[in-house]
This record gives structure tokens, C-alpha cells and sequence, in this order.
């Protein structure tokens, strides 16, 4: 019964959604919640395409570690893992990511990952709650211009969306404040595009290129550990960097609020 009246709920809110109805934001009937509730449900399902894709992987992934687990190296390392209480462990004092890498090597050598793995992997994640919570995302960017899981990194998604507008209010704009800081358009265009700038280099995360080069020396046993230290540390310090840069940033635009306009 229930499984029915799930399917009716999306039935109707997708007739409504194509019919062009007030009811795509939130109808009397439906609300988001409900919503997500019903696609939950029809994805958890056994004969959902993406519960099928997640038992194919996970069954081949059980097959490939049981498999694994006739190599002396690969078993050695798992010992090291298992802690008696069900834990298993990924990182300790005994253990680093050169050991879960040597673990993914070894598997990958004895059983092979299928060519049908990836495509597994996109119906696993080709979930109808997904459609149904970006669909409630742009819904209500488009209504109050925030949506609730903007919040869940509010401030990466805070300083993406002013850093942008100020970009564009740089390159776009026609206007300046013609004080004695700012006596012309290009010096203000300037510190517009330099604030906007620092806050999208913070809205996007750690720099990938010092990461994967981090990463790659971390997994690599011919590494030097000062090495990895050092990539490490200079990780750290763009991450510290980024971090000041759009506080001050954010400082900024506090300054000059009310010059904000074009």
C-alpha cells in the first residue's frame, strides 16, 4: 500500500511539474519532504536500478577481497587492520595510505575490475531522491535565492556566490564611488575583481594539483617522508592562505557595503 501511494505522490507531482502547475514549488498537497520520503522509497526498492547496481558491486567487491585475501601481503595488512570489536582500521601508527594502495593494487591484479563496473557505479548513484533534492534546490534558489542544503557548506556557498557577483560587477559595471580611494573605474573595477577572486578561490576547496601531488607521494612506498611532509605542509599553508584572503575579502565588502552598486 504504501509502495502504491509512493508512486502516486511522484505520479502526480511529476503531471503537475510537465503541466506547467503553481505545484512544481510546493503544492497543498505535496512538500518537499514528502517528496523525498516517496523517492527514498521507490529507490531502496530491490528492483530499483540503482539497488540492483549496488548489489552487483558490492558482490563483486566481496568476491575480489575474498580473492585478495589469499596473498601473504594483502592478508598481512588486513590483520593490521582488524582491531577485535568489528572496527576495521584505515590509518594508525602501523598503517598509512601506501598500505590501503598496495591493498587496491593487489586486488586489482588478481580479479580485475569488470567493464561493466562504471556503468554500475552511475546507476547506483542515478537515484530518483536525487533528481527529486536538485529539483527542490534550484526550486528554491529560484524563490528566496538560498536553498536548505546551501547550508550544509554555507560558507563555501556564501563566498562562491559573492565572490561571482562581484566579479561580474567588475567586469560589467558602470559605475564606481570617486572617493579618494577609489577617484577612478579602474582602480575600483580592480578591487572588485581581486575580492571576488579570493572568495571563489576559497568556494572551491583545497587546490587539486597540490592535493593529487600530496597524494601521489602518500601512496608511493619509494617516497621520501620528508617529502610527503613537505607537500603536506605546503597543502596546509594554501588551505591557511585561501582561508585569510577571503576573510579579507569578506572585510572588504563590509568596508565598502554601500558602494556596492551599479
Amino acid at each position: 500500500m504504501s509502495i502504491c501511494l509512493n508512486v502516486w505522490t511522484i505520479w502526480t507531482w511529476a503531471r503537475d511539474v510537465r503541466a506547467g502547475a503553481r505545484t512544481y514549488t510546493v503544492s497543498s498537497m505535496l512538500s518537499w519532504d514528502t517528496l523525498l520520503d516517496a523517492a527514498y522509497t521507490l529507490d531502496n526498492l530491490p528492483f530499483s536500478p540503482s539497488s540492483l547496481a549496488k548489489r552487483a558491486r558490492d558482490d563483486f567487491f566481496a568476491k575480489q577481497k575474498k580473492s585478495a585475501a589469499a596473498d601473504p601481503r594483502w592478508s598481512a595488512i588486513e590483520e593490521l587492520r582488524q582491531t577485535g570489536n568489528g572496527t576495521v582500521l584505515l590509518l594508525s601508527d602501523d598503517l598509512d595510505i601506501a598500505d590501503w594502495a598496495e591493498q587496491d593494487e593487489i586486488e586489482e591484479r588478481i580479479t580485475p575490475k569488470p567493464v561493466w563496473l562504471p556503468l554500475a557505479r552511475k546507476l547506483e548513484g542515478a537515484r530518483l531522491a536525487r533528481l527529486v533534492g536538485a529539483i527542490k534546490r534550484d526550486t528554491q534558489r529560484a524563490r528566496r535565492g538560498w536553498a536548505d542544503r546551501d547550508t550544509y557548506g554555507l560558507d563555501q556557498h556564501l563566498c562562491g556566490v559573492l565572490g561571482a557577483m562581484l566579479v561580474h560587477l567588475a567586469q560589467e559595471g558602470c559605475g564606481y564611488p570617486g572617493t579618494e580611494e577609489f577617484p577612478t573605474p579602474e582602480l575600483w573595477n580592480q578591487a572588485l575583481q581581486e575580492n571576488g577572486q579570493a572568495l571563489l578561490s576559497y568556494s572551491t576547496g583545497r587546490d587539486e594539483e597540490l592535493l593529487n601531488k600530496w597524494h601521489a607521494l602518500a601512496i608511493s612506498r619509494e617516497a621520501d617522508e620528508e617529502d610527503r611532509e613537505v607537500a603536506f605542509d605546503q597543502m596546509q599553508a594554501d588551505d591557511a592562505a585561501r582561508y585569510a584572503n577571503a576573510q579579507q575579502a569578506l572585510h572588504w565588502v563590509a568596508d565598502h557595503l554601500g558602494s556596492l552598486w551599479d
